[in-house]
């Protein structure tokens, strides 16, 4: 079963697990914004299950800035991006030992809004140290930094392979 939203460019079987406020997010499951609006500084990841020591990569975004079905044009949205040292399997929430390039901003749909789709991949990063690939460096200090994130560019620029995935949804408060 794929572990990208039905139609995604980006497929694999492998399981990314993702937890917020203490509870494993089910892959496309719908996840309150309340839930998603605790104060964390990242949510926890495992990937225990993929037998690569290699080191990794994590991008988040949002498939459907700003307004989903009805317009796309900032998509996708840069929500995470941070590199994991080889040898390391999970991160805790909060995590503080990775230096995020973009750190974990929440998601937030605007009010109005459709359901957004939020996927979470995990890159094999084959290189000995991280370092950004050209053109990726940032800084992401704002939103219009993140938007229409080139996930196609950084995959290829990187030398990066999709090894687990994760995503849900999410939508405005009412």
């Amino acid at each position: 079963m794929s572990q990208t939203p039905p139609g995604y460019k980006y497929s694999t079987d492998q399981v990314l697990t993702v937890t917020v406020a203490n509870a494993t997010v089910a892959p496309g499951s719908y996840v309150p914004i309340q839930t998603l609006r605790e104060p964390i500084a990242s949510p926890g990841l495992d990937f225990s299950n993929i037998s690569s020591t290699s080191a990794h990569v994590v991008v988040m975004l949002d498939l459907d800035p700003p307004l989903a079905d009805e317009d796309r044009k900032y998509a996708p949205l840069l929500h995470w991006l941070t590199a994991i040292p080889a040898g390391v399997s999970s991160l805790a929430a909060n995590d503080t030992t990775t230096v995020a390039i973009a750190p974990y901003v929440a998601p937030q749909p605007p009010a109005g809004s459709a359901p957004h789709r939020y996927v979470t991949l995990l890159l094999k990063d084959t290189r000995e140290k991280f370092s950004a690939p050209a053109g990726f460096e940032g800084p992401y200090e704002d939103l219009f930094a993140r938007v229409n994130f080139d996930l196609d560019g950084f995959i290829k620029a990187g030398g990066f392979e999709i090894e687990a995935a994760h995503w849900f949804t999410t939508k405005p408060a009412e």
